[in-house]
């Protein structure tokens, strides 16, 4: 469900967000191949990439937040 829904849309350099359902290696590699950015929620049912996470070093990560003018949730910025 997740490629058809999204299938013939423009998602160069667009940001898609997915809960843990369609947290999928082909969802994330489609998603790569159009041009787009994921932030993919990962829990239990992907033990091995929720390990991998939680070995990155998130406490050095410098924390940035950039929001354009009247974003919000299911909208497009091209700010």
């Amino acid at each position: 469900m997740f490629i058809p829904l999204l299938d013939g849309l423009d998602l160069e350099n667009i940001v898609v967000t997915a809960d843990a359902a369609h947290t999928q290696r082909s969802n994330g590699l489609w998603l790569r191949d159009q041009g787009a950015h994921c932030i993919a929620v990962v829990k239990g049912n992907h033990p091995g990439l929720l390990k991998q996470l939680r070995k990155l070093p998130w406490a050095d990560i410098a924390r940035t937040t950039r929001t354009a003018p009247g974003a919000g949730a299911g909208s497009r910025s091209d700010t």
